[in-house]
């Protein structure tokens, strides 16, 4: 599974967003294109400008999803050779003592959040 199967997991899954050919405006509201968004609930989303698995600004909306479920973050650098990011789920954090819903673990930390979340999920 590559990097853009995983955002979109995630953003259908973790974030429960669908995706719709929309128009896109500018700041000064001309149409630019009709392009395929995720429809958010706010403002739609350009399926090329949310990459989760790649950027720590999307990864965090991943985060502040989970917190809306109860599901907590656990985020920390496993040092070795090839240093790898664990991120875990679980529900009431690290020290509730509940058990784990969701671990992944990557060289890149937004990575390893989304295949936390996605676990967390059930995928």
């Amino acid at each position: 599974m590559d990097n853009r199967d995983i955002d979109r997991q995630v953003a259908e899954k973790v974030m429960g967003w669908k995706t719709e050919r929309t128009p896109i405006w500018n700041d000064v509201s001309h149409f630019l294109e009709n392009d395929n968004c995720w429809i958010t609930g706010n403002f739609p989303i350009p399926v090329k400008d949310w990459h989760p698995s790649t950027s720590w600004n999307d990864a965090w909306q991943v985060i502040e999803k989970m917190r809306e479920k109860s599901l907590w973050l656990s985020l920390w650098q496993i040092p070795s050779k090839n240093p790898e990011w664990n991120a875990r789920f679980s529900f009431g954090g690290m020290y509730s003592g509940n058990r784990i819903w969701g671990e992944g673990y990557h060289l890149t930390a937004p990575l390893a959040i989304c295949k936390a979340a996605l676990k967390a999920i059930g995928d």
